[in-house]
């Protein structure tokens, strides 16, 4: 008996002895982990590691990853297809103390607080899950090589960067378009753990930073607005945590007053030309007039093809649509200038015709007056006879050419008339339109998402 006993004292502490090799007992036996190359202190972090697990934490709290944004540039923003184009560095920094090391000591010249590693052993150790909510697409950049950044700190911090090209959704209120502001988001969210699982943050220093002024074609960038938030799905399913950077853009209208406003001005002005037009100068007037509205027509077009369709107007379109109806309005005074002219020039003709016919109608209507006397024995007396013009007070032709007269000066004066208030009355009409449109849409701008 006491030699059995004897026997299991002797296995049990050789056993008791006998070194095990896994990250935890080793990082925390300071003789076990010194003088380690960094490669070897990567292989000794991965010996037991479960990539399949998240880091564990006191109490089952979730994990919390603090997130922060390098913005490189910012390409375009595509109207059309309501999207933008961004280049960023994306940095994760959460803590897994599976990886803590801050009792070794290994051999680097420099005495880094970190071990760098490669995207190898990225893929071997647990990383966030999360996904952009609004992207449409998306690439890492690979040239030369992948372009990724990993570090692992003494205390199991680890800190990765990335860089990525993303085609984000913006979704755009178009009412005050081309005097509108915009604000696009860049949502990043968990995708598959929960707010029980896992936090996203904003860090605290820094979250967010622009490598460079942001420059764009037809945008002016304003500032930025950062949030975290809580996104709720089912019961079933649970809340998802979220971080939220919303950027404020205001558009350059310069292109604009060159292409559409001005131009639409200058087409609106021609068609007053009209107004100085001689009356009887329908060819001048008729081709300006259909000059002008397809011009406007053209201009409409090249606006419109590169906006997307809405179901509401936009500001450019009431720009366009008033100007059309003043270029319109100038047509329709001509048409009705030229009809008053027409009248009353067929009405001088007929004017005309109706004194010639009464002069005829004068001529031709005789009375014969005389006084014949009969005699007998074959005596008879000579019978004289007088041409004399019937007397009438005046004829039905007469009153007819009376009314003419009082219908016909009234329109060569109406239509002359009509010319010179419009003049006067199209500029100031276009100037109260001008006074009423830019204060609605520059100064205050209404609905959507401003």
């Amino acid at each position: 008996m006491d030699t059995r006993k004897l026997l299991l004292n002797i296995w049990t502490l050789f056993i008791m002895h006998i070194p095990v090799y896994n990250c935890s007992e080793l990082f925390n036996d300071t003789s076990s982990c010194s003088n380690l190359t960094e490669t070897e202190l990567i292989d000794l972090m991965l010996e037991n590691y479960d990539a399949r697990m998240r880091p564990p934490h006191r109490q089952g709290s979730p994990t919390s990853v603090n997130i922060s944004v390098v913005i490189d540039s910012i390409d375009s923003i595509d109207v059309l297809e309501m999207q933008y184009t961004i280049h960023i560095l994306l940095t994760q920094v959460w803590k897994d103390e599976r990886l803590a090391f801050k009792d070794c000591n290994y051999s680097l010249p420099a005495k880094r607080p970190y071990v760098s590693a490669d995207f190898h052993f990225i893929k071997r150790i647990w990383r966030p899950d999360i996904f952009f909510e609004n992207e449409n697409s998306g690439h890492f950049h690979t040239l030369t090589t992948k372009n990724n950044l990993f570090r692992i700190y003494r205390n199991g911090k680890v800190w990765y960067k990335i860089r990525l090209t993303l085609v984000l959704g913006c979704q755009m209120w178009l009412a005050n378009y081309p005097l509108d502001n915009q604000t696009c988001p860049l949502r990043l969210q968990s995708y598959g753990l929960t707010t029980a699982e896992q936090l996203l943050h904003w860090r605290e220093e820094e979250p967010i930073r622009f490598s460079k002024e942001i420059n764009l074609p037809q945008f002016l960038f304003e500032g930025y607005d950062i949030h975290d938030e809580t996104v709720s799905e089912d019961k079933v399913i649970g809340n998802f945590s979220s971080v939220l950077l919303t950027m404020a853009f205001r558009r350059e209208i310069g292109y604009h007053l060159v292409a559409s406003y001005i131009p639409m001005m200058l087409l609106v002005m021609v068609s007053w030309v009209s107004f100085w037009f001689d009356v009887d100068a329908v060819v001048g007037r008729v081709s300006l007039g259909v000059m002008t509205l397809l011009t406007i027509n053209s201009v409409s077009y090249t606006v419109g093809k590169d906006l997307p369709i809405v179901s509401y107007a936009k500001a450019i379109d009431i720009w366009i649509g008033c100007c059309a109806s003043f270029v319109f309005a100038a047509f329709l005074e001509f048409s009705l200038v030229s009809y008053l002219t027409r009248r009353a020039t067929r009405l001088q003709e007929t004017e005309k015709l109706l004194i010639d016919a009464e002069k005829c109608e004068n001529e031709a209507h005789l009375v014969l007056l005389g006084k014949t006397t009969f005699g007998f024995d074959n005596d008879v007396e000579t019978t004289t006879m007088v041409r004399k013009p019937k007397q009438q007070p005046i004829s039905r032709l007469s009153r007819t050419v009376s009314r003419r007269r009082k219908v016909l000066l009234p329109n060569f004066r109406q239509a002359k008339k009509i010319d010179v208030i419009s003049r006067y009355l199209f500029p100031i009409l276009f100037g109260i339109f001008n006074c009423v449109y830019w204060p609605v849409y520059v100064l205050y701008p209404f609905g959507g998402k401003q």
